[in-house]
């Protein structure tokens, strides 16, 4: 390859993210998600283990993040699915909010 040719498609994909940076960038997402995920089931079976019963701001966590990362993916490649998917899980959150919020004042 030509160094004109080389210094040509460098200034043409000036300011976008290269192929690698969004790959890292997506199982970085991801490996983040599945930790966080992994996480609160634990903590959601320790609580169950020891008698205090289910944590439903666990459930708010996991939807939360994973509706978020949906929802943005969405927008930015406008994909329709990435935003149904995202807003689903959102609604998902919101309930898991009201319920913990309920089960919390004893309402």
């Amino acid at each position: 390859m030509e160094k004109e040719e080389i210094l040509s498609k460098s200034r043409n994909n000036e300011g976008k993210p290269d192929e690698y940076e969004d790959s890292i960038s997506s199982t970085g997402s991801f490996v983040g998600l599945m930790v966080a995920t992994i996480l609160a089931l634990g903590f959601f079976i320790f609580d169950i283990a020891i008698g205090k019963g289910q944590n439903y701001s666990y459930y708010a966590i996991i939807f939360g993040a994973s509706a978020s990362i949906f929802i943005y993916k969405g927008i930015k490649m406008v994909d329709k699915r990435n935003l149904l998917v995202g807003i689903l899980q959102g609604s998902i959150t919101l309930v898991a909010i009201v319920v913990h919020i309920i089960l919390s004042l004893g309402i």
